[in-house]
């Protein structure tokens, strides 16, 4: 038990320091927090399918810090409508409200295993305005309280970027953005995704680089803006 508390600990230590390295302030109740998340996280995987195995001792960089890497290009403010699309195990949606606990958290996650993991993460870190439907994006992004309803809609792992406008795009407001966490071939992605892009009304705003302490792989954030017509 003693040696649990302490791996533990070192754990939260080694999050700060790397948080820290990205110019990311956590609180101790924050880095307690993702603590518990990563538990959590890893309980019910071999059951829930929510990351690959290779990635089990890999959860706070691959994860929780490229979830968090949204911050060393944008402020999220308070108040900010924010869609996570396909967010299997809570990325990039849950780390970002664990930090911005006053932003409003909708996910869309259509596998049921990890949906009930989602909702019962949400209660054991007693987070409050986050709103989770177990639908596929493509089901739900005509209804009314859906389409142009997002200030902030974010995508990790849903394919090509071309894929993700088509389905992502029609969920951001006027003024919103949609950000797409992408690697190292995000090139080709973002000229393929070009036309499909006009099409849907946006304009491209950049692929930014972002160095993400503990994953080697290049990271981009694609930022993607829908103006006042």
């Amino acid at each position: 038990m003693v040696r649990r508390l302490e791996e533990e600990k070192r754990w939260e230590q080694e999050l700060v320091r790397r948080s820290r390295q990205m110019r990311i302030q956590l609180s101790e109740e924050q880095t307690h927090s993702f603590r518990i998340y990563m538990n959590h996280l890893l309980l019910w995987n071999p059951r829930s399918g929510l990351i690959s195995s290779r990635d089990e001792q890999r959860v706070m960089s691959r994860h929780f810090l490229d979830s968090l890497s949204l911050f060393t290009v944008m402020d999220i403010q308070d108040g900010t409508h924010v869609l996570d699309v396909g967010s299997g195990g809570g990325f990039p949606g849950l780390p970002l409200k664990i930090c911005r606990p006053e932003i409003y958290l909708t996910i869309l996650e259509p596998k049921e295993k990890r949906y009930f993991f989602l909702k019962s993460l949400v209660k054991l870190l007693g987070l409050k305005g986050v709103s989770l439907y177990c639908r596929r994006a493509q089901d739900v992004r005509h209804e009314s309280s859906m389409r142009e309803g997002f200030d902030l809609v974010l995508a990790r792992a849903l394919g090509g970027m071309e894929k993700m406008v088509s389905i992502c795009f029609p969920f951001v407001r006027e003024g919103g953005v949609f950000v797409a966490y992408k690697g190292p071939r995000v090139g080709g992605e973002v000229a393929g995704a070009a036309k499909q892009i006009e099409r849907a009304g946006g304009e491209l705003q950049g692929a930014v680089p972002v160095r993400v302490p503990g994953v080697e792989a290049s990271r981009y954030l694609v930022l993607t803006s829908k103006p006042y017509r």
